[in-house]
């Protein structure tokens, strides 16, 4: 046990002198109660010795952290504050934690959740640790502040919501237990009563003809651990400095003789109350020193990887400020190679996007657009014979044709130009997604490579803009009817014919034996058709164009000419000494940050070699 408690409070010492909060939750039994419940009484019992502040209304405003350690010989007191003093006078370890806490605290009655560590060494004590919180209030007094009740439960709350926190609720007997501020904010935070042990004071001035004896046997209020009954001294016996060994004799006989506790006056009585949270103690500390050595491993990891985000100050180190500027742009340039080749095993990363962009979503709306949407019957005819001037024509006039192919030309350009605008979206969406370690730490350094990026992002946009312009300048400007896969005026003409002779046999089919005059179709209607094949096909031949030529561009002059030309714009922009110091300038707080990181790791690597001192090597 006794090298277990070490542990506990050695590990509590290199916490408590530590400048910054380092999260390890220690095995400690927390005490809780109102203000006249008794906690300074039976804390006394415990330790044996008068040490604690007394006084009206609230005495106790820091946690007091008890740390008892069973000696032969000796006995003397320190407090972590002040370890080159000992203290064998505990009317002067009173007035020490009187002091420091005014010190903390000032003199108005307020709180402080900065702890006071105390060191008992006694042949009377065993080896436990205890926390004595601020007693539980209903309303402040004098000038405390209007929001003491509200802090003092916060308090409370802070230490005994911590899983490795065993909670001793003390409650006065003389009082309906249904109304015990201790156990109702133990049950607060542990509702199944797994890791509360409950003391009930003051037995010994219960109203005439009453007990607690169905509290004490677990009949109206269960727990795990139960509750044990003791005696308090009264307010003369502290007035007459009876030593607290009559006390506990005098509480050995009461629970004896009492008719309702004498069956189990062995389970009663602060000796009782004492062994049984050693007890406790030691098991709840077999059971959680591994996961406390392995919460320190990780915060240990954590804080490592943390501080080598934070490096080294570089203010004026040219040398040190040119090889960040230049990390970053690689590491920069090579996350983003990475998501836009492929490389990036991330579902539905950019890269993905784009692909989808320029060829699964752009093929669909293409594949979705009628080409004939702009050129009813009545335009076509009128287009036709327009062409045609005071002649005739014996097919139809290849200018009427051409004049009706580039009007479904533009029909493609506005798909085109949302993939466009799509692609340079994602692009400039993942450049900012992109982060890299050092932008933790230079917050001007990430806004500072996302602006030029941008800016070199939008250089390539109005290439690829102008680019895509040409590519629908040529395709509404050239008609090329010699294209190899253009149907041509005699095929489409031919398929015309074919499809009224096929007319014309459906129609035989339908009323067999009679015969059935041949539908007319004037020339203009053939014409017309012919027509819309003819659209039809050159639309095609643009769409596919288009569907190839556009998304080439993009990828070209947009996308890979971003990712290739990115590192050396980002290094021409940024490698400048004017910039240098202004792009790397770290602010106020990353220092800060830097320094409580180096706090935090010395604290767990204290914390670690006080687990291999005792033969517990962290994993």
């Amino acid at each position: 046990m006794e090298g277990l408690l070490s542990i506990v409070n050695q590990l509590q010492k290199v916490i408590s002198l530590s400048n910054v909060r380092v999260s390890i939750s220690l095995p400690q039994i927390v005490v809780v109660g109102a203000q006249s419940a008794g906690k300074s009484s039976v804390l006394e019992c415990i330790v044996g010795k008068d040490f604690l502040p007394r006084g009206s209304g609230i005495v106790t405003r820091r946690p007091l952290i008890i740390q008892c350690h069973h000696t032969e010989e000796g006995e003397y007191a320190v407090f972590h504050h002040c370890q080159d003093r000992l203290f064998d006078d505990f009317n002067e370890v009173r007035k020490e934690i009187e002091r420091d806490t005014i010190k903390e605290a000032g003199n108005n009655k307020g709180v402080v959740s900065q702890p006071i560590i105390l060191e008992i060494h006694s042949p009377q004590v065993i080896d436990l640790t205890l926390v004595d919180l601020p007693g539980l209030t209903k309303n402040p007094v004098g000038d405390q502040p209007k929001n003491i009740v509200s802090m003092i439960e916060e308090m409370a709350l802070e230490y005994i919501k911590a899983e490795h926190a065993l909670i001793l609720a003390i409650s006065p007997g003389n009082n309906d237990i249904a109304n015990s501020d201790a156990l109702k904010i133990a049950r607060d935070v542990d509702p199944k009563g797994e890791r509360t042990l409950s003391v009930i004071t003051k037995l010994d001035i219960m109203d005439k003809g009453t007990s607690a004896i169905n509290i004490l046997l677990g009949e109206e209020y269960s727990l795990k651990f139960g509750h044990i009954g003791v005696v308090c001294r009264n307010q003369e016996d502290i007035k007459n400095n009876v030593p607290i060994a009559d006390h506990l004799e005098k509480e050995a006989d009461f629970f004896r003789n009492h008719p309702d506790y004498q069956e189990i006056q062995d389970q009663t009585g602060i000796p009782f109350l004492t062994k049984k949270l050693q007890e406790i103690l030691f098991d709840h500390l077999q059971k959680t020193l591994p996961s406390i050595k392995a919460g320190i491993d990780r915060q240990l990891r954590e804080r490592e990887v943390e501080a080598k985000i934070y490096g080294e100050p570089v203010k004026g180190n040219r040398d040190l400020e040119r090889n960040i500027i230049l990390k970053v742009i690689r590491e920069f340039s090579r996350n983003l190679e990475e998501v836009l080749e492929g490389k990036d095993s991330s579902e539905n990363n950019e890269g993905t996007k784009i692909r989808n962009i320029l060829f699964d979503n752009l093929e669909r709306k293409t594949r979705e657009i009628n080409p004939l949407i702009c050129s009813n019957d009545r335009l076509i005819q009128n287009e036709i014979s327009n062409s045609n001037g005071i002649y005739g024509t014996l097919l139809i006039p290849e200018q009427a044709f051409r004049t009706l192919a580039q009007s479904t030309v533009n029909l493609l350009k506005e798909p085109a130009i949302d993939a466009f605008e799509s692609v340079k979206d994602t692009i400039s969406a993942l450049i900012k997604r992109i982060k890299v370690d050092e932008f933790r730490r230079f917050s001007i350094f990430h806004v500072s490579v996302c602006e030029i990026s941008e800016s070199l992002i939008e250089d390539c946009y109005k290439t690829t803009s102008e680019i895509i312009d040409d590519i629908f300048t040529m395709e509404y400007n050239y008609i090329n009817i010699q294209h190899p896969d253009f149907m041509g005026g005699i095929v489409a003409l031919a398929k015309i014919n074919q499809k009224i002779e096929e007319e014309k046999e459906k129609i035989a089919q339908n009323y067999p034996g009679q015969k059935v005059s041949t539908p007319i179709i004037s020339d203009e209607k053939k014409y017309v058709e012919v027509t819309k094949l003819l659209i039809k096909s050159y639309f095609d031949i643009v769409k596919k164009t288009i569907g190839d030529m556009v998304p080439k561009a993009i990828m070209f002059f947009l996308v890979m000419k971003v990712m290739r030309t990115l590192g050396n714009h980002l290094s021409d922009k940024l490698l400048k000494d004017e910039i240098l110091e202004r792009t790397l300038d770290e602010g106020k707080l990353i220092p800060q940050k830097r320094e409580a990181c180096k706090s935090a790791i010395k604290t767990l690597r204290q914390a670690k070699a006080i687990l291999r001192q005792w033969g517990l090597p962290s994993t």
